[in-house]
């Protein structure tokens, strides 16, 4: 068994927020696709984000819009967010993942995927 303390301070309205997005992969379980993406926060700040994937088909028209777990994440740590997917079809796909702490910091990225 392992232990840990954790101290989290308050410093008010400053220091920095930033996420770096580490890895992504699409994992298939019983027909139903998820995108899971590595979120680290690089900031001095924790965050909360909401996490959404935007997703549009080869021909460019919207599929919809595909929601993770909020999820909290402190400065120096990295979380594993998962974004369900349903069962799409297969086909290459243009997904905008959106990163929103629910203030003026988003992040955003955009990511090729193909359901095979």
């Amino acid at each position: 068994m392992r232990y840990a303390i954790q101290i989290v301070t308050d410093i008010g309205g400053s220091g920095r927020k930033e996420i770096k997005l580490a890895d992504r992969r699409l994992v298939a379980n019983d027909g139903k696709w998820s995108l899971q993406l590595d979120v680290g926060n690089t900031g001095e700040r924790w965050l909360r984000p909401s996490v959404v994937a935007e997703l549009y088909n080869g021909e460019g028209e919207y599929v919809g819009r595909f929601e993770g777990d909020r999820f909290r994440i402190y400065p120096g740590c990295s979380v594993r967010a998962s974004i369900g997917l349903n069962s799409l079809p297969a086909d290459k796909y243009s997904a905008l993942i959106v990163l929103d702490s629910g203030d003026e910091s988003v992040w955003g990225v955009r990511y090729h995927i193909e359901i095979k």
